[in-house]
């Protein structure tokens, strides 16, 4: 679901799907559809999986996987970002595409052979060239939203945001002077057990003790921006809970407000799961039974969360 302002919730299919606009009532305004055969056409490398995003002038960007033919991963046990993600904006009615940039893609783990043999299960998560899929804790962020709506995007190492017009226009780089922030034992033991918990007990199988301990943590954990079009930037503090726990918050200039800090919840507002309006943060989450359940988050002047 994706909030346009002023007073229209796009809810749609990532791959490709039509898109239903509603108005704040809940009533249909319109539908639109992809047509998938222009779209295939005008973004080599596209396929009807590749995920997509509606923007409020009716184009729509696409995320494409660049996987290299030639690609040879390094040393076992290492972390790679593979493969690469370009996103691109498409223009609905003449399927035109432009490109927002090439960009580092989700975080992945060179398995050592004898991880695996102590780990089957971990096998059948491990794709070509021996990559597993971690957690994805380190990986870029695309968002779009404010009133006067931009789209925003981050590779999740640097301290640094672009910003673009709905036409794919650079409007500025937004800086943070943030160091980065170690991870601690503490932080790193927290991190795990926050991996068996969700996993449940498979998680021992999938080998989550033996997977390498970062230095940092990234710089950015994920993007949401609020109805008023500031933007927040989730990142981790020094508090070692081993989980994103605070959100840095800019105003639609890209000026730096303050942090909002609140409890360290697994998992929260990853993969555009999470919307926050000018009072609340609202969640979709998953409860221990697998159930998907909503939580509201009243977000106070004073920083405090509840």
């Amino acid at each position: 679901m994706q909030y346009l302002p002023p007073d229209t919730l796009a809810v749609w299919d990532q791959w490709m799907g039509p898109v239903t606009y509603f108005d704040t009532t809940g009533v249909v305004v319109k539908r639109r559809r992809i047509d998938l055969g222009r779209v295939l056409a005008a973004v080599p490398g596209a396929s009807h999986e590749s995920p997509t995003i509606p923007l409020p002038d009716g184009s729509f960007v696409v995320t494409i996987r660049r996987r290299d033919p030639q690609f040879a991963p390094p040393r076992a046990d290492a972390l790679v970002r593979y493969p690469p993600v370009e996103y691109i904006r498409v223009a609905l009615e003449r399927y035109v595409a432009r490109s927002l940039g090439m960009w580092d893609g989700e975080e992945r783990w060179v398995v050592p052979e004898d991880v695996l043999a102590m780990h089957p299960a971990l096998r059948e998560r491990t794709y070509g060239h021996g990559l597993a899929d971690t957690d994805q804790v380190m990986t870029s962020h695309i968002e779009v939203g404010g009133r006067d709506a931009a789209i925003y995007v981050a590779n999740g190492d640097r301290n640094e945001i672009r910003q673009f017009s709905l036409d794919g226009n650079l409007l500025r780089i937004i800086r943070r002077p943030n160091s980065p922030v170690a991870v601690t034992a503490t932080a790193d033991r927290s991190w795990r057990d926050h991996l068996l918990e969700l996993a449940g007990p498979q998680g021992r199988d999938l080998g989550v003790e033996a997977w390498p301990k970062r230095e940092h943590h990234p710089a950015v954990a994920g993007l949401s921006v609020d109805a008023d079009g500031h933007l927040w930037v989730r990142e981790w503090s020094e508090s070692e809970s081993g989980m994103p726990d605070q959100w840095s918050v800019f105003d639609p200039e890209g000026r730096w407000l303050g942090v909002v800090r609140m409890s360290a919840i697994p998992w929260l507002c990853r993969h555009g799961t999470c919307w926050i309006d000018r009072d609340w943060l609202v969640v979709l989450k998953l409860d221990t039974l697998g159930r998907e359940r909503i939580e509201g988050y009243r977000v106070h002047g004073d920083g405090r969360e509840r």
